[in-house]
């Protein structure tokens, strides 16, 4: 398997609805995640970061981005 390239933390939140009653959300991108943090530890840490915020969260997600030029070397 290849290195990973960049990891990013990305979480969704529940807004509330807009003017004609759809349900909107935000996104919230931490980039620059050390790719050796390892799931947990970075789950952890988002929890932290959630109780900041004034909206539901949705969705937790780790992107991890790799080159895959350099798996076929």
């Amino acid at each position: 398997m290849t290195e990973i390239q960049q990891s990013r933390l990305v979480i969704e939140f529940y807004t509330g609805t807009d003017s004609t009653g759809k349900d909107t959300f935000k996104k919230k991108t931490f980039a620059n995640i050390s790719s050796l943090s390892e799931d947990e530890a970075l789950a952890k840490a988002a929890a932290s970061l959630i109780t900041l915020q004034q909206h539901p969260m949705l969705t937790m997600i780790r992107s991890n981005e790799y080159d895959l030029d350099q798996a076929n070397m």
